[in-house]
């Protein structure tokens, strides 16, 4: 008889989807066999399978130990790794990188990602934010406490969101399945108010909504975007075929200045985000003729130069800055109703200069 003792990692997984991944070589309908013959039981009772798990449950297997270890092991003969591997960073030779923590709970992780740094690997042999995260599960040991092999089988925690590359600021992390769960639902669902700083070239002065359509060109990695005054247009150019809504997508930016820099002729804005698109931000800004500074893909080349000259910028000055969570005291998780912030790094001071008393956080 195998014991297993479920770990908040595996909050709310269903018992079978636990199961499954535990003894991939055993076969769904085996594994439900077993749950009728009670073979299987949850805290020591029959179950149907469709249950889902608490930390502290219990789950009894009654098979031999020969038997459980063939349809446990199965699983690693075929994929040829280790089972810690799910619970540790890939990267053999991880880069020493400080990446603040702006809010943690027992489900879910706010960090503030440096520019330059991926938020999920495109290479095997990258660094990204993901990396970082289980690394620093590990190093806590908050991990490792409760989470055996099975467990490791059942859940990695994982980066919800992404940035740019060189986008920097605030990201979120699941540290269990209903904290990761509860992320992918309020993404979906609009219910997280993300707001950004960024810096423009020209003079902005009012507050304004744009919305459009964009498409992305996957061989280039840039997209393109339509402005909804052209729609129309479009979709009567494509022999009838209504682009706008089947080969593009939705967008819409809300954005209001902070402060014209005349010397420079750039413009700090707060940016909100009603749709989270791709390169959203930037491309949208760049289609109505205020693209950010620094932007290597949508930005002015003569433009860029300069600041590069005058600042040794390298890169787009876009940051994550605040994120604002909907009250939803259903959902159980600690960070309803809060809003978090967290400061722009040096390159903005020095483009913009010590500028930011009215948006709402203390410099540090």
């Amino acid at each position: 008889m195998k014991q297993f003792t479920i770990g908040n990692a595996e909050k709310e997984l269903r018992l079978d989807q636990y199961l499954m991944r535990l003894m991939p070589g055993a076969g769904k309908s085996f594994l439900y066999k077993m749950l009728r013959k009670k073979n299987i039981t949850k805290n020591g009772k029959k179950a149907e399978g469709n249950e889902r798990l608490m930390p502290g449950d219990q789950i009894c297997i009654y098979f031999s130990d020969e038997t459980f270890e063939a349809f446990h092991k199965s699983n690693f003969m075929k994929n040829q790794i280790k089972p810690e591997s799910h619970v540790q960073p890939s990267h053999k030779s991880a880069p020493k990188v400080s990446v603040p923590i702006i809010y943690e709970d027992a489900d879910i992780l706010i960090a503030n990602k440096p520019a330059g740094m991926l938020s999920q690997k495109a290479e095997k042999q990258d660094y990204s934010l993901n990396d970082w995260f289980l690394e620093y599960l590990h190093a806590k040991e908050s991990v490792a406490d409760t989470m055996s092999v099975p467990t490791a089988l059942a859940f990695t925690p994982s980066v919800a969101n992404r940035l740019d590359r060189n986008t920097s600021g605030m990201i979120l992390c699941g540290k269990t399945l209903a904290g990761l769960r509860y992320l992918a639902e309020i993404l979906r669902d609009r219910r997280l108010h993300k707001y950004y700083l960024a810096v423009v070239c020209g003079q902005i002065t009012k507050e304004q909504e744009i919305e459009g359509y964009l498409s992305k060109d996957a061989r280039t990695n840039q997209v393109k975007v339509i402005m909804k005054t052209d729609a129309l247009s479009v979709q009567n150019t494509t022999a009838g075929k209504a682009r706008t809504t089947d080969d593009h997508s939705y967008i819409c930016t809300s954005y209001r200045p902070l402060r014209y820099l005349k010397e420079q002729d750039v413009t700090l804005i707060e940016v909100l985000l009603k749709t989270g698109k791709t390169h959203q931000i930037r491309a949208h800004l760049a289609s109505i003729g205020h693209p950010l500074a620094g932007d290597p893909k949508y930005g002015s080349p003569p433009q860029n130069a300069k600041y590069r000259r005058a600042f040794g910028l390298k890169r787009q000055l876009l940051h994550c800055y605040k994120l604002s969570f909907a009250e939803d005291a259903a959902s159980g998780m600690e960070v309803c109703g809060r809003t978090f912030v967290c400061a722009p790094p040096d390159d903005f001071i020095q483009m913009t200069g010590e500028i930011y008393g009215n948006l709402e956080f203390p410099r540090s």
